[in-house]
C-alpha cells in the first residue's frame, strides 16, 4: 500500500428542468456518492494528448486515458503529477471535447510537480481525457475515483450484473435483466445497496466495497485480476522459455501463475482429506512459477517447477511443454479488490482470484469468500476493521499470510473465523498484529510457513482449530520459517502483550506444536501435539479442564480453589477457562457441579 496515490473525480448530476414534485426534488437532493476504482490500466493509451487535442506518440513517458464521459459531471478532483518540479514546458493535464468527441473545447494546464487539482468541467463539455506521467501510472495499482450523484428517484436498494448474459440497457432490477458493467450498477444502485453478481467470471471489474452494503455472488462468480499474458516470445522450445516486456516492475517477492493448471504437488492425501477441502483433488487450482535470481540462460529443463526473472527490462518466464498460452495464460497478480471508505459491509460468496481483498475500516461479515494467489500483506488484509465476522473462508497462495491484521490506538480491531480455511501461504495462514485480536472456532491452517500467529501484540484465542503441515519445508515458504502451529511470537509494540489461547486444538506435524514468549500469558487447555519434529509444547503449559490450581491433575483440591474463589475467599488467580466447565463466560456452582463430574469420571 506504500505506493498508492489517489486519482479523484467528484461528479454531482445536474437535475433537469423539467416540472416535478416536490418529493421527488427531496429524493433526488440526496446525494449519492459512487466510489469507482480506476487503476493504471485507465491510462492505458501510450503518449501526450496535447491541447489541441493531436497525441504525441513519440512522448513515450506520457500516457492517458480513452474518452472519459463527463455527462453530469459538474466537477474534477485529481491527484496527478505531468511535470516535475523544475519542468520549463507544461502539458495540459485535461483535455475537453465536445459531444461529437471529436472537436476540443478547452484543456487546463498540468502545474508542475505532484498535485492536487479541482477543475471545474465547462458547459460545452461531454468527454474528458486526462495525461499523466507513465511512472506515476504505474507506481501503484489502486487509483479511487469518488464521483457524487444526486439520486434518481426511487434508485433499487439492488441492482443485478451478469458477465455473461447483462446489457446496459437493461434496468438491473431482476436476475433475468441484468446490467453487464459495475459502473452502471453503480450509477442505478441506491446508497449503500446490494450488488449482486451473477454466475460467471468478472475479469479485472473496478470494484471499490465503499459502494455497497451487500456484495452477494449467486452461482459460481469469480472476480478474476491481473495481468494476463497469453501470448509472448518463446525463446527456447527445449526449456518451453518465453519472453516479454511488461509496461510495470514485478517484485522479486512474487509469484507468478499458470492460470488453472492445478499444481499438481499441492495434490491432497487421502489421509489428510477435510471438509474445508471441498472434494478437491488439489489444494491450488494454478500453478506457481517461482522468481530465480539465476540467469535465464542457465535454468534446467523442468515440468514440475517452473521460474521467472526479470532482466533488462524483459520478463522470462518457464511453463510446461505443449503449454498454449491462449488457453491456460501466465497471470501476473495485481489490481486489489479494495474499499476507500468506512463502510458496514455484507459479502458473500465470491471468490477472487490474482488480487488480494483490503478490507480498511470495514464493519460487517463475509461468508463463503475465497481470496488467493495473490501479493500483498495478506489475501485478506483486515487493516483497521473493527469488527468483522469472518466464515467459511478460504485464503490461500499469499505471498505473505493469508489472513491478515493491523490496527491502531484509535481504532483497535477484532476478528471472528469460523471454519476457515488457511493454507499454502508463503508466511503464516493467520496473523493479527498491533492493537489487534482474532478468534477462531474450527478451521484448519496447513502448508503455510507458520499456522496462527499473532504478533507484535496481537492477541488469539482458538477453539476447535487444526494446524498441520506448517513449515519451512516448501519452495514457497522459504527456509526461514519457524514451522509453529499455534505460536504467540514479537515483542508487543503496544501495552498488550502478544498472546495466543486455545482450548481443543489439534497441531500435527509441524515443527513446534504451539509456542509461545517465555513467562507470558498464553495457555492451551485440552491440547494435543503430535509429531511435531522439535516440540510440542514449548514455553507455554498445556492444562486440563478442571485443574484450577494448576498441579496437573484434577482432584478435590481444585473443587475447593473453585469454591473459595467463587465466594471471594481467595485472592488467588487462575485461568478462568480452565475452571469454566460449562463454558458460558462465567464462573458459578454449575462449573463446581461441572468439575466434581470430572473428577468422578463423567461428563457434564
Amino acid at each position: 500500500m506504500k505506493y498508492r496515490f489517489y486519482f479523484v473525480i467528484s461528479i454531482f448530476l445536474m437535475i433537469s428542468n423539467a416540472a416535478i414534485s416536490q418529493n421527488a426534488i427531496d429524493t433526488l437532493n440526496q446525494e449519492k456518492t459512487i466510489y469507482q476504482f480506476l487503476t493504471a490500466r485507465s491510462f492505458s493509451e501510450t503518449g501526450l494528448v496535447r491541447a489541441n487535442g493531436r497525441v504525441s506518440g513519440t512522448a513515450t513517458s506520457y500516457v492517458h486515458t480513452k474518452m472519459v464521459d463527463m455527462q453530469g459531471v459538474k466537477k474534477l478532483l485529481l491527484h496527478n503529477k505531468l511535470a516535475s518540479e523544475t519542468a520549463t514546458t507544461l502539458y495540459p493535464v485535461v483535455v475537453w471535447y465536445a459531444e461529437d468527441s471529436l472537436t476540443v473545447v478547452g484543456s487546463y494546464e498540468a502545474l508542475r510537480g505532484e498535485k492536487d487539482y479541482e477543475i471545474s468541467v465547462p458547459s460545452s463539455a461531454r468527454y474528458a481525457i486526462i495525461n499523466s506521467l507513465k511512472t506515476f501510472a504505474l507506481q501503484t495499482t489502486r487509483l479511487v475515483c469518488h464521483a457524487d450523484y444526486k439520486c434518481q428517484n426511487n434508485a433499487p436498494d439492488i441492482v443485478y450484473v451478469s458477465s455473461q448474459c447483462g446489457n446496459d440497457g437493461n434496468d438491473g432490477l431482476t436476475a433475468a435483466a441484468p446490467v453487464l458493467s459495475i459502473n452502471q450498477a453503480n450509477r442505478i444502485l441506491s446508497p449503500r445497496g446490494t450488488l449482486v453478481m451473477l454466475d460467471g467470471d468478472y475479469y479485472s471489474p473496478e470494484i471499490d466495497l465503499a459502494n455497497y452494503e451487500g456484495l452477494i455472488g449467486q452461482g459460481n462468480v469469480r472476480i478474476i485480476n491481473g495481468f494476463k499474458i497469453d501470448n509472448a516470445n518463446l525463446v527456447d522450445t527445449v526449456k518451453t522459455l518465453y519472453s516479454i516486456k511488461l509496461p510495470f516492475s514485478v517484485p522479486s517477492t512474487s509469484f507468478l501463475w499458470l492460470h488453472e493448471v492445478p499444481d499438481t504437488i499441492t495434490r491432497i492425501k487421502e489421509n489428510e482429506r477435510h471438509f474445508l477441502h471441498g472434494g478437491r483433488k488439489y489444494r491450488m487450482p494454478s500453478t506457481r512459477i517461482y522468481h530465480s535470481d539465476e540467469n535465464y540462460e542457465n535454468w534446467q529443463n523442468s515440468d514440475s517447477i517452473l521460474h521467472w526473472t526479470v532482466s533488462n527490462g524483459t520478463l522470462y518466464f518457464t511453463v510446461p511443454r505443449e503449454t498454449d498460452l491462449s488457453a491456460t495464460p501466465v497471470v501476473v497478480p495485481r489490481y486489489d479488490v479494495y474499499s476507500s471508505s468506512e463502510n458496514h459491509i455484507t459479502i458473500n460468496n465470491i471468490k477472487i482470484l490474482y488480487s488480494c481483498l483490503l478490507l480498511n475500516n470495514l464493519t460487517g461479515s463475509l461468508e463463503n469468500v475465497s481470496v488467493g494467489m495473490c501479493n500483498a500483506t495478506g489475501a485478506f488484509n483486515f487493516a483497521g476493521c473493527k469488527t468483522m465476522d469472518v466464515i467459511s473462508c478460504e485464503a490461500f497462495g499469499s505471498s505473505n499470510d493469508g489472513f491478515n491484521t493491523h490496527a491502531s490506538v484509535e481504532n483497535n480491531s477484532e476478528i471472528s473465523f469460523e471454519n476457515c480455511y488457511g493454507h499454502d501461504n508463503s508466511d503464516d495462514g493467520e496473523s493479527c498484529h498491533e492493537y489487534s485480536k482474532s478468534h477462531h472456532l474450527g478451521g484448519l491452517f496447513e502448508y503455510n510457513g507458520n499456522g496462527i500467529t499473532p504478533a507484535s501484540g496481537g492477541q488469539t484465542s482458538c477453539k476447535e482449530t487444526i494446524t498441520r503441515n506448517n513449515g519451512p519445508w516448501y519452495l514457497w515458504t522459504g527456509t526461514n520459517r519457524e514451522g509453529t502451529g499455534f505460536s504467540a511470537q514479537g515483542i508487543s509494540s503496544t501495552e498488550t502483550e502478544t498472546a495466543i489461547f486455545c482450548r481443543n486444538c489439534i497441531s500435527i506435524n509441524n515443527i513446534v506444536g504451539f509456542n509461545a514468549i517465555r513467562g507470558g500469558i498464553s495457555y492451551a487447555i485440552n491440547c494435543s501435539a503430535t509429531n511435531n519434529s522439535k516440540f510440542n509444547f514449548l514455553n507455554i503449559q498445556n492444562f486440563q479442564v478442571g485443574d484450577v490450581d494448576g498441579n496437573g491433575v484434577v482432584n478435590v483440591s481444585d473443587i475447593t480453589t473453585l469454591v473459595n474463589y467463587i465466594l471471594g475467599n481467595t485472592s488467588n488467580s487462575f485461568i478462568n477457562d480452565i475452571a469454566d466447565i460449562d463454558k458460558n463466560n462465567r464462573l458459578d456452582v454449575n462449573d463446581v457441579v461441572g468439575l466434581l463430574n470430572i473428577i468422578l469420571q463423567e461428563r457434564p
